[in-house]
């Protein structure tokens, strides 16, 4: 079972290993809320670079995770995800396996922000779909004024 919490990233870093579409669908949230993102991936699609980050385009090491906060493991290879796993708990950090949610340390939530109000809908990892549009039924709600101000 995950907490809902929100999680204060001023000064705090995030890496992301891997360079493809689920690295850039977690980033177009991801940077809602931080540009102090570093992501490592032996391939990096160009539409990620339309990000102000950090970029190495190369295979990733343990050394990788220094000075992170949090871990995303978004590559293709099942095999790496798990060595980044270990690797980065192994020194107290905390892992989201995208697209493996029995291997997450924490799961990131479909978000919607509308000037100070985050919304934020979940289903524990177990069915995104739903949490997706029941965030974007909350979206539409919010959009049409509603907003509790």
């Amino acid at each position: 079972m995950y907490l809902p919490i929100h999680v204060n990233l001023e000064n705090k870093s995030i890496l992301i290993v891997g360079g493809g579409h689920v690295a850039f669908h977690k980033l177009k949230t991801l940077v809602k809320f931080t540009t102090s993102i570093v992501v490592v991936g032996k391939t990096i699609l160009p539409e990620l670079r339309q990000f102000p980050l950090a970029f190495h385009e190369r295979a990733y090491g343990p050394q990788d995770l220094d000075g992170h906060f949090l871990i995303y493991a978004c590559t293709n290879d099942h095999g790496l995800n798990h060595a980044i796993k270990r690797e980065a708990n192994a020194r107290g950090l905390l892992v989201n396996v995208a697209d493996t949610a029995g291997l997450c340390d924490f799961i990131s939530p479909a978000v919607h922000q509308a000037g100070d109000v985050v919304v934020a809908v979940s289903s524990h990892g177990k069915n995104v779909r739903a949490a997706v549009a029941w965030r974007d039924r909350i979206k539409e709600w919010m959009d049409h004024g509603h907003t509790g101000n």
